[in-house]
């Protein structure tokens, strides 16, 4: 069996989450901003709900891949529910 990329993995979780809700979504990305106090500064991050792609970006231009953890995916909830809201 083939191993599945990080993109495949949080899409699989994604659909698992919101089952038929995620293809009716009228957007692609949620994007949203976390303050930290280390380093990094602000964190932004991005999530393509089409390919799974998740991604953190910092004021430093550093970006990496993430994995959707449990605590993550209901920050995610959060956000897709406060952008419906104000379609």
């Amino acid at each position: 069996m083939e191993k599945l990329n990080l993109n495949q993995e949080n899409l699989i979780k994604l659909e698992e989450h919101f089952d038929e809700l995620l293809p009716r979504l009228p957007f692609e990305m949620v994007s949203f901003y976390e303050s930290s106090n280390s380093w990094e500064g602000q964190i932004e991050y991005n999530l393509n709900l089409k390919t799974g792609e998740f991604t953190y970006h910092t004021i430093e231009n550093i970006k990496q891949q993430l994995e959707i953890s449990s605590e993550m995916m209901q920050r995610i909830e959060s956000e897709i529910i406060l952008m419906l809201e104000n379609l």
